[in-house]
């Protein structure tokens, strides 16, 4: 459809991707580019949205990496404590 609202999604300067908000329907307001505020707003703050899920699951990731390191590094203490 030609009626949409689109916003990137972008993340440390990179781009992820576009958010795109249709309608079916012709809309005036859309099509005129006099876009209800209260519309570029809402796309605005879904797009962050997205953005804070996307670091969350990040940071998760990152965290759950260094957790498996810090136990294999335990389990190995702990056998060498053992040998000597």
């Amino acid at each position: 459809t030609r009626w949409k609202l689109s916003r990137p999604i972008t993340m440390n300067n990179k781009s992820m991707g576009t958010l795109e908000m249709c309608t079916l329907q012709e809309n005036h307001e859309l099509c005129t580019g006099q876009l209800p505020i209260e519309a570029d707003r809402m796309i605005d703050a879904i797009a962050e949205t997205i953005v804070k899920i996307i670091e969350r699951e990040e940071a998760e990731a990152e965290i759950k990496v260094r957790q498996d390191l810090v136990a294999a590094l335990i389990k190995k203490t702990k056998v060498f404590d053992h040998e000597t």
